[in-house]
């Protein structure tokens, strides 16, 4: 039995999981039911690597609820419904694939087999340059006085507004006006 529950070798590579007419690709998190391509959810996903990661032993309630929702209480009636839904894309209406242990838990109840997945793809990561995180700065730096002197104008804006059309301002207006015309 299989006791190591993580969802990657720890060569970095992933596995794929052979069980019924299921293939199960972990690092890439697809499922294939009869060849076909089948979209799951996140927590049936999880919780379907968790049961193939125990090959056949049974797993209680509680520690699926421990693994699949860590430090979360959630409603006892998640783990059947995530069981459901994984049923459903198995197309396991028969109960054989996921089997059910009356009051203690799930397990899957057909023979699984894993080979090992494609490598990952190889990333390179450079380096930032101190040059490449001042001019980042530099650009804050500029954007950030610019936003000041923007709000800066649109406050000056609306004072220039306001006084110049108070009551006052437009009585002095005018005789500016008569003052100029003579």
């Amino acid at each position: 039995m299989n006791n190591d529950t993580s969802a990657v070798p720890k060569d970095g590579a992933g596995r794929i999981w052979c069980f019924a007419q299921c293939e199960l690709d972990d690092f890439r998190r697809e499922l294939r039911v009869n060849g076909q391509v089948r979209s799951l959810e996140t927590k049936p996903m999880s919780l379907l690597l968790e049961l193939l990661s125990r090959e056949g032993e049974v797993a209680t309630k509680e520690e699926l609820m421990a693994a699949i929702w860590p430090n979360l209480n959630v409603v006892e009636g998640s783990l059947p419904t995530a069981i459901s839904k994984l049923r459903q894309v198995l197309g396991d209406q028969d109960r054989l694939v996921i089997e059910s242990v009356h009051n203690v838990g799930y397990r899957i109840g057909v023979p699984v087999t894993q080979r090992k997945g494609p490598s990952p793809p190889r990333f390179s990561f450079a380096l930032r340059t101190r040059t490449s995180v001042e001019a980042r700065l530099r650009s804050r730096t500029t954007w950030t006085l610019l936003s000041d002197r923007l709000t800066s104008t649109h406050k000056a804006t609306a004072w220039w507004s306001r006084v110049s059309l108070s009551p006052l301002n437009q009585v002095n207006s005018s005789r500016r006006v008569a003052v100029d015309s003579l």
